[in-house]
């Protein structure tokens, strides 16, 4: 099976005395793995059938016509300052161990956005310099569990409130109202003392409207 290349299997050639067969074996994948420059843009070299699918692809040349040649033309234009930063903090690690992990959205040819997963190796090819092996997986189902959890603690977390909150306003309600009847009773029992021993006409009717109030 010939390797899937963007650019031209003259232009990148695996060393077959330490890989052999490592282009079958990217084909054999059910997971997503590309290879591509260390060098900005990030010249895609090569890209199995499995990525291809990913993005809605049939090949390495349908992927290159409708998503593009390199590795940023894989990121959602959303998600690219992000990815940048990311991939440059880890960058700071050391390279002769470092696996760098990022999350990003992308555009499928048929215009639907995922989310995936990649991890990327760098290393070192003949005829390529420094490059990146990057397994890439589709992560959207999972994504889309993870939010749900999220949602749904926010809404627990919610309800626990409200329902802390109304303790707190029936506990508020109780004191005052306590605190409300000690006066009014005291006014109530002075306003009938003097409805039965008043023989003024007007405090009488004063008295009346305190009752009925």
């Amino acid at each position: 099976m010939d390797i899937q290349t963007m650019s031209g299997a003259s232009e990148f050639q695996f060393d077959e005395a330490k890989l052999p067969g490592i282009e079958w074996l990217a084909e054999q994948m059910p997971q997503g793995f590309f290879i591509c420059s260390a060098k900005e843009p990030g010249e895609i070299l090569y890209i199995n059938r499995a990525a291809c699918r990913m993005f809605g692809c049939s090949d390495a040349d349908d992927f290159k016509i409708n998503i593009g040649t390199t590795f940023f033309d894989m990121v959602h234009p959303d998600d690219l300052a992000k990815t940048r930063s990311t991939m440059d903090a880890q960058a700071e690690g050391n390279a002769a161990h470092r696996m760098d992990h990022v999350q990003y959205r992308i555009v499928r040819k048929d215009g639907e956005v995922r989310t995936v997963e990649d991890h990327g190796h760098p290393a070192n090819f003949r005829g390529a310099g420094e490059v990146y092996c990057v397994f890439i997986g589709d992560i959207t189902a999972r994504r889309g569990i993870e939010e749900e959890k999220k949602r749904g603690s926010k809404l627990a977390y919610a309800l626990e409130a409200q329902k802390e909150a109304n303790v707190a306003k029936t506990a508020f309600l109780s004191n005052m109202s306590h605190e409300i009847r000690t006066p009014i009773t005291a006014i109530l029992g002075m306003n009938d003392i003097i409805r039965r021993e008043s023989r003024d006409d007007q405090v009488l009717t004063y008295s009346d409207n305190i009752r009925k109030a």
